[in-house]
């Protein structure tokens, strides 16, 4: 929603796969009116690319869709993982680093954050 309310002018593709969950954002969107610049999806589209991309979820949903996640990323794009753990950080960081490596032929750069025990990493060109 944060994004609905930073980007009116941008198109926001907000993917979740649980059904419930994603009515439950429709409707917190509906309620915040910023509904008409975000289009729902259960998956990311094949053929769409961001410059931006934002993953709270839980480390096995991340390593999941790895894959994923990094084809829709562009080129010089920011990739940002939260709602993970200290060990899963590690691990996470690990394996997105070879996906990132895979995909754009060098390493990424990695900035993270820690909020109680909570840990984000933000993925960008070095």
């Amino acid at each position: 929603m944060a994004l609905g309310f930073l980007g009116r002018d941008r198109s926001i593709d907000a993917v979740e796969i649980d059904e419930m969950a994603l009515e439950s954002s429709r409707e917190c969107a509906s309620l915040n009116s910023v509904s008409h610049s975000i289009r729902f999806l259960k998956k990311i589209p094949s053929d769409a690319t961001y410059q931006i991309i934002i993953a709270n979820i839980l480390r096995n949903v991340l390593l999941e869709f790895g894959e994923d996640l990094m084809s829709a990323l562009e080129p010089g794009g920011i990739l940002i993982l939260s709602g993970l753990l200290e060990d899963d950080a590690r691990d996470i960081r690990d394996f997105y680093s070879r996906l990132y490596r895979d995909r754009f032929g060098r390493d990424p750069l990695f900035t993270e954050s820690r909020v109680a025990d909570w840990f984000s990493l933000v993925i960008q060109s070095a």
